[in-house]
């Protein structure tokens, strides 16, 4: 696929995407719906994972062709096997496809607590792959903001993600860049997302100019 100006290969996607992506902020009622018209012509992502219902709405009465960005949050954690893995993973994609009234999602992000085990992983992965043969996803990636060890290794140990999302700070930006570049896995930095109790060390802005920005709007 042919690069245009602002756009970059983001991974196994292998699609030329928007370098911003906006996480819209429910809190931010005022938000002028020109700038989501303008996500629009710019094809720049909307991570609506935020109060899904609202901006669903909002996007179906402009209406809105931007890219969806949905994250599966923690209530995957508390799975008790790998059948109820599938069958909450299943529920969170379709109920957030008749919020939006969308037919697809165009990246669904997995974003599991430090607690998940790889038997949960392995069935919201199956999950996942029987959506996107369903065409309900296009990508399937994995937030990695909360920065643990267990979370890093799940990732080592399965290839299903072309991307992850990494928080905005320089621990582990080195291995994380390392591993995904080895896996050909794009990455989506968090800049609003920081190491916990630490402000200092953020990405330089080198850094973040070579990979895709996920901003709060």
């Amino acid at each position: 696929m042919e690069k245009i100006k602002s756009e970059i290969l983001l991974g196994r996607t292998n699609q030329y995407v928007s370098q911003k992506w906006w996480a819209l902020n429910p809190e931010n009622i005022n938000l002028d719906t020109q700038k989501i018209e303008k996500a629009a012509e710019y094809n720049i992502p909307l991570d609506i994972t935020n109060s899904t219902p609202y901006w669903g709405n909002l996007l179906y009465d402009l209406p809105n062709t931007s890219p969806i960005v949905l994250r599966c949050g923690a209530s995957l954690s508390d799975a008790e096997n790998f059948n109820h893995a599938v069958s909450l993973v299943q529920s969170h994609l379709l109920s957030n496809l008749c919020s939006t009234r969308r037919e697809c999602i165009n990246y669904y992000v997995l974003k599991p607590r430090d607690s998940i085990d790889l038997t949960l992983l392995d069935g919201a992965l199956e999950s996942l792959e029987s959506a996107r043969e369903d065409s309900l996803i296009k990508h399937i990636g994995l937030d990695l903001t909360q920065n643990t060890e267990n979370l890093l290794n799940l990732w080592i140990q399965r290839d299903a993600f072309e991307f992850i999302i990494i928080p905005n700070h320089t621990e582990k930006y080195d291995i994380l860049s390392s591993i995904a570049k080895s896996k050909n896995v794009g990455i989506v930095i968090s800049k609003n997302s920081i190491v916990e109790n630490s402000s200092d060390n953020l990405l330089s802005e080198d850094i973040l100019k070579n990979h895709v920005v996920l901003d709060m709007v």
